[in-house]
């Protein structure tokens, strides 16, 4: 019973709040609607923005994705075409140091232009 007795108390003094309070004018409510459907307007606008948005970046996932295993590859064949290059260069290294020792082996013989001189 003494709960019973409480609720209805606090309900009294909650009615009591309210009635002590100025009443809301038509004008307030009518500013307070006006509030609330700009508001819902301005949440639909952006949920729509936001799911366009989203769309797109969904798109562009895809050729973003694109875009990184391209540029990955780019960068394998240029580290492919780097380490070719200094092969390359290396083995026109060991080609002239041959060449060079082939030339000492043979001795001072005429070459293909002395050649050509001593003819003419």
């Amino acid at each position: 019973m003494t709960v019973e007795y409480n609720e209805r108390l606090k309900k009294l003094q909650q009615t009591e709040k309210m009635l002590s309070e100025p009443p809301i004018t038509q004008n307030e409510l009518m500013m307070l609607e006006n509030t609330m459907t700009a508001l819902r307007r301005a949440v639909t606008s952006m949920e729509e923005r936001l799911s366009k948005e989203s769309g797109k970046d969904d798109k562009l996932a895809i050729y973003k994705g694109q875009a990184a295993l391209v540029t990955k590859k780019k960068e394998q064949i240029q580290d492919n075409l780097k380490r070719e290059e200094e092969d390359m260069s290396r083995l026109e290294g060991d080609i002239r140091k041959k060449e060079e020792q082939i030339n000492k082996l043979k001795g001072a013989g005429f070459k293909k232009n002395k050649l050509e001189d001593y003819i003419n």
